[in-house]
C-alpha cells in the first residue's frame, strides 16, 4: 500500500464523518497511521532531497541505484500529480511526501516549518533516520550522478584514501577548497598522494567571506600536510562539475566560466584540520550516523544561507565528537535549474557581510558541557546572542533534538580532540630548504620527504631552490616528473662561480679540482638562496618558521631516527645535527636540521666567503668558526646518508 494511497483512503474517511465530535482523536490516529506506515521499506543508505519540479532524469537515476532508497520532501509550488509522473516499476525505492502527508507525521519540527522553505528538507531527514538510516546522501533534483553509483569514502579512512590535512594560515581561518593549493601530480610508483589542487584558485565556494580572498590567497601558510592517521570522515563534501556551488556575485562576473568548469579528478581527498573552515553545502553531501545531529537546516535564515550557515556551527561541534569535514572531487555534473542571480544576491547579502564574524566567533567559542546535545543547545544560545540566528531557532533546534531523541538516535560521546589539536597547532613549524640538481628526479628524495614529515611533530613548508641544468656526469635515475608542491620554488640555470675571482689568500685548501671548486660554489651559493627566500617568505606572508631543514635533492638516506623531537646532545631546538659519517673523515653535507636563526651561520657560508670571513672551503674549518659564534654542533648516528653516488644524478 503507497503512502499516497494510505492518505486518500484516510482523507475520504475524514470527510464522511467529519460531524463526528471526536474528530480531533481521528486525526490523531490518522497521524500515527501514517507513521507507522511510511517505513514500509527500510535501508542503512537514503537519499534526501526537495523539490518543486517534476521528476527529473537526475531523480529517476536516484531510484535505479542498488542499496539506496530515496526520501522527496514536496512543498507549496510542487506539482500536484508529481507522484504519478514516475514509474510504478520505481516507486517502491520512493517515500513521497506532499504537504499533506507532511502535516500528518508526528515530528515536532513539522508545524514550525514554513511552506517555501528549503527548511522542510528537515522532515526528508527524520523520515530517513526513522526508517534505519546509517548515511545520508544530500542532493538535489538537477545533480547527475556519474558512473550510476553514489561514491562515499569509509566512515574511518586510512591516510592512503585520505593522504592529506588542510590548515588554515595565520590571517583567516578559511582555506580555499576550490584551489588554494600548490598542484602537484601523483607519484603512484612510490605509493604516495602528493598535495594537489582542484584546480581553480580563482573560484570561491558560496559561502566563503569575500573579505578573506586577498588574506587566503597569499597567505603562504595556507597548505597542506601529510596525514598519518585515520580520519573519521562523518561528513563529505563532494564537488560538482559544471555548475558548482559558486556565490551569485562570482556567476554574475564569470558568466562565460558557467557550465564548462570541471575539478581535478586527480586530488586525492582533503581532511579539513580543526579550527580550519570552508563552506560546504547540502548539494552532493554524505553524512554518517554519528552527525545526523547536524543535518539540520536553519528555519530563519534565506534559502541560499541556510545550508551555509548549518556547515559552519556543524564544523565547530564535529571536532568534540572526533569527527572531520572531507572533501573529495566531483562526482556529480550539475544542470542548474533557472534561477533569478540577481534575487540569489539579495538572498546571500548576510553571508557576505557575516560569515567572516560568524567562523571568528566559533573559533573562540569554549563550552564546559559533558554532552553533544548539551554543546549543541549552549552554542545555539550564544549564537542567537551574537545575533547570527534569530531568537526562535533556538527553540526549533531544541525541538529538533527532542526528534532526534524520540526516534532512538543516540547522539556520539565528547572526546578531547579540541586540547589534542590546540597542542598539536603549537607545535614548531620548519622550512625545509631543498637544493641540488633536478635534471632528473631520484624517488628517494620523496620517501624522505615523506619520513621527515613522521619525524618532526609541527607542520612543514617546502622550499625548492634547484639548478635545472644537466649534471656533468650521466646517470640513471627514476623517471617521473618533478610537479612543484612547495610553498616556493625556484629553478635556476647553471651558475658560473668562477674561484678566480675570489682571493686566493681567502683559500687554506687549494687541494680541490676546478670543477669541485664549482661544485662547491654553487652548492653554497644555492644554499644561501634558499635562506634568504625562506626569510623573505617570513616576512611577506606572516610566517613565523622555528626550524630549517637542508637536505640536497638526490640525496639517499640508510637510516634515520624515529623522530627528531629529542634531548640533548640532539635537541634540534638548540642545535644543528648533521649526519654522522661512518665511512670517511670528511662531513657530509648533504642534511643538516636545526634551530633557523642558527642555521642561518651554516646555509649563509657564501656571503662569509665573499667577504672572507671563511677562509676554507673545508667544512671541517667552517664548522669550527661557527662553533666560535656559540653554535652547538652534533653529528647523529642515527642519520646516515649512503655516500656512493655512482648511481645518483
Amino acid at each position: 500500500m503507497s503512502v499516497l494511497y494510505l492518505v486518500t483512503v484516510l482523507y475520504v474517511n475524514k470527510f464522511l464523518l467529519k460531524n463526528i465530535s471526536d474528530n480531533m482523536i481521528l486525526n490523531k490516529n490518522t497521524s500515527l497511521i501514517l507513521q507507522n506506515q511510511i517505513c514500509k521499506n527500510t535501508s542503512k543508505k537514503w537519499i534526501v532531497l526537495t523539490t518543486i519540479f517534476y521528476p527529473t532524469k537526475a531523480v529517476e537515476l536516484f531510484l535505479t541505484l542498488d542499496d539506496w532508497m530515496l526520501v522527496v520532501i514536496a512543498d507549496r509550488k510542487t506539482p500536484i500529480d508529481w507522484l504519478s509522473r514516475i514509474r510504478p516499476s520505481l516507486r517502491q525505492k520512493l517515500i513521497y511526501l506532499s504537504l499533506s502527508d507532511q502535516k500528518l507525521l508526528n515530528y515536532g519540527i513539522v508545524r514550525f516549518l514554513p511552506e517555501g522553505s528549503y527548511a522542510r528538507k528537515n522532515i526528508g531527514y527524520l523520515v530517513a533516520i526513522q526508517c534505519g538510516a546509517k548515511l545520508i546522501f544530500e542532493s538535489d533534483d538537477d545533480n547527475f550522478i556519474e558512473d550510476k553509483f553514489i561514491k562515499h569514502l569509509p566512515k574511518i579512512s586510512s591516510p592512503n584514501i585520505i593522504p592529506n590535512i588542510a590548515f588554515h594560515g595565520q590571517r583567516s581561518s578559511f582555506i580555499n577548497i576550490y584551489g588554494s593549493f600548490q598542484g602537484c601530480q601523483l607519484y603512484p610508483i612510490l605509493g604516495v598522494g602528493n598535495p594537489g589542487s582542484f584546480g581553480h584558485p580563482n573560484m570561491w565556494p558560496r559561502g566563503f567571506p569575500l573579505e578573506q580572498l586577498k588574506n587566503v590567497s597569499e597567505d603562504g601558510w595556507s597548505s597542506l600536510q601529510r596525514n598519518d592517521e585515520h580520519i573519521h570522515a562523518y561528513i563529505q563534501q563532494f564537488l560538482a562539475d559544471l555548475h558548482p556551488d559558486v556565490d551569485a556575485i562570482y556567476r554574475l562576473t564569470n558568466s562565460f566560466n558557467l557550465g564548462h568548469i570541471k575539478f581535478n579528478r586527480e586530488q586525492t581527498p582533503i581532511a579539513l584540520e580543526p579550527f580550519t573552515f570552508s563552506p560546504y553545502n547540502t548539494q552532493n553531501t554524505i553524512t554518517y550516523y554519528e552527525a545526523f545531529w547536524g543535518l539540520f537546516l536553519p528555519v530563519t535564515t534565506s534559502f541560499r544561507v541556510c545550508d551555509i550557515w548549518r556547515g559552519f556551527w556543524v564544523q565547530r561541534l564535529l571536532w568534540d565528537i572526533g569527527g572531520r569535514l572531507v572533501f573529495a572531487g566531483p562526482t556529480v555534473k550539475q544542470k542548474r535549474n533557472v534561477h533569478s542571480l540577481f534575487n540569489d544576491m539579495k538572498e546571500e547579502q548576510q553571508m557576505y557581510y557575516e560569515s567572516a564574524a560568524f567562523v571568528r566567533f566559533l573559533s573562540s567559542w569554549k563550552s564546559s558541557s559533558t554532552s553533544l546535545f548539551e554543546n549543541i543547545r549552549s552554542l545555539a544560545n550564544n549564537i542567537v546572542k551574537q545575533g547570527f540566528w534569530k531568537s526562535a531557532e533556538e527553540k526549533y533546534l531544541d525541538i529538533w533534538l527532542n526528534d532526534l531523541l524520540n526516534l532512538g538516535y543516540e547522539p556520539p560521546p565528547l572526546i578531547n580532540l579540541i586540547n589534542k589539536e590546540k597542542k598539536k597547532s603549537k607545535r614548531q613549524r620548519a622550512a625545509v630548504c631543498v637544493t641540488g640538481r633536478l635534471a632528473c628526479v631520484n624517488e628517494s628524495y620523496f620517501l624522505f620527504e615523506k619520513q621527515l614529515r613522521k619525524r618532526l611533530q609541527g607542520p612543514i613548508d617546502i622550499f625548492y631552490y634547484l639548478s635545472s641544468s644537466i649534471p656533468v656526469t650521466p646517470c640513471q635515475c627514476f623517471n617521473i616528473t618533478f610537479i612543484n608542491n612547495a610553498a616556493v620554488y625556484i629553478l635556476y640555470a647553471k651558475q658560473s662561480l668562477y674561484y678566480q675571482q675570489w682571493k686566493k689568500s681567502c683559500f687554506i685548501n687549494s687541494s680541490l679540482s676546478h670543477n669541485q671548486k664549482e661544485e662547491k660554489f654553487e652548492n653554497m651559493w644555492s644554499q644561501a638562496k634558499c635562506y634568504d627566500l625562506v626569510s623573505s617568505y617570513q616576512k611577506q606572508n606572516n610566517v613565523k618558521y622555528k626550524l630549517m631543514v637542508h637536505v640536497q635533492f638526490d640525496s639517499t638516506f640508510v637510516k634515520m631516527p624515529m623522530s627528531y623531537e629529542r634531548d640533548s646532545p640532539f635537541d634540534v631546538n638548540t642545535t644543528i645535527i648533521f649526519p654522522d659519517n661512518n665511512y670517511t673523515d670528511e662531513i657530509n653535507e648533504e642534511f643538516a636540521i636545526g634551530p633557523i636563526h642558527k642555521m642561518s651561520y651554516y646555509m649563509r657560508r657564501w656571503y662569509a666567503l665573499q667577504n672572507c670571513s671563511l677562509r676554507s672551503l673545508n667544512l671541517h674549518q667552517q664548522l669550527k668558526s661557527m662553533v666560535e659564534l656559540n653554535t652547538s654542533i652534533s653529528f647523529d648516528n642515527e642519520t646516515i646518508i649512503n655516500i656512493n653516488k655512482s648511481d645518483r644524478c
